[in-house]
């Protein structure tokens, strides 16, 4: 069983190895696998395009101008080629039983579409390997319906359609909304799988019109809910 991985993330340099290696770290019974890796890079100028280099032949690149988050994704899914699909930010890195834990709990329970986890906010100075092998502060874990903590089946991708290239905040909880409206289970695992980094530049924190974008996103899927669920 295949799962295709979407990395994205520009400008995000400082952060990029411990996003791809704890992808690449991901421990998993043999009957799963991890391919491809697709790392979707928007400036062949940043960095991040010389890090993900370095891990070929282990990783695809593939390079698009810059089009925002939401286009990286889409554009990523059309290499996609797995059973499953996820997606990490940049800035994120995954614990290294994050896959193998949704996907046991998704063998399960054949009825869930979806799957998220819990996750664990951090300062941008602490290392990785620190992170991991440290015990938990119970008040540092929240749930995380957000696209780093994500698992999905394949097909979900073809019931919701791609995600919406206009918004530059709030795309991934409008796609949500597409797939809760389109009928899929999801379920979010209370296992803190996904180190979540705080830093000075968050898109939350940056960019301009982020609340503009998810009040649109909201809007968006009330007016879906009215119309009947149509997607």
């Amino acid at each position: 069983m295949k799962t295709t991985v979407i990395i994205t993330g520009w400008n995000r340099e400082a952060h990029f190895v411990d996003a791809i290696e704890s992808v690449l770290d991901q421990r998993l019974a043999p009957e799963y696998s991890i391919n491809p890796i697709v790392i979707v890079d928007e400036d062949r100028a940043d960095p991040c395009a010389g890090i993900a280099e370095r891990y070929l032949p282990n990783v695809t690149i593939l390079r698009q101008g810059k089009k925002g988050a939401s286009a990286a994704r889409n554009y990523g899914m059309q290499h996609a080629d797995g059973d499953f699909f996820a997606f990490l930010d940049g800035d994120d890195f995954w614990h290294p039983d994050k896959l193998q834990k949704q996907l046991d709990y998704l063998a399960e329970n054949p009825d869930m579409a979806i799957i998220f986890s819990h996750e664990i906010g951090f300062h941008e100075e602490i290392l990785r390997s620190t992170l991991i092998n440290s015990q938990v502060d119970p008040a540092k874990i929240r749930p995380a319906v957000n696209v780093s903590s994500f698992l999905g089946r394949a097909d979900v991708w073809g019931l919701t359609g791609e995600m919406e290239e206009s918004l530059t905040a709030g795309e991934f909880l409008e796609w949500c909304g597409r797939a809760e409206l389109a009928g899929l289970q999801s379920h979010t695992l209370e296992a803190p799988l996904i180190y979540r980094r705080a830093h000075e530049s968050n898109q939350s924190r940056v960019m301009k019109g982020v609340k503009m974008d998810y009040l649109k996103a909201l809007k968006r899927h009330l007016e879906r809910k009215r119309e009947g669920g149509q997607c």
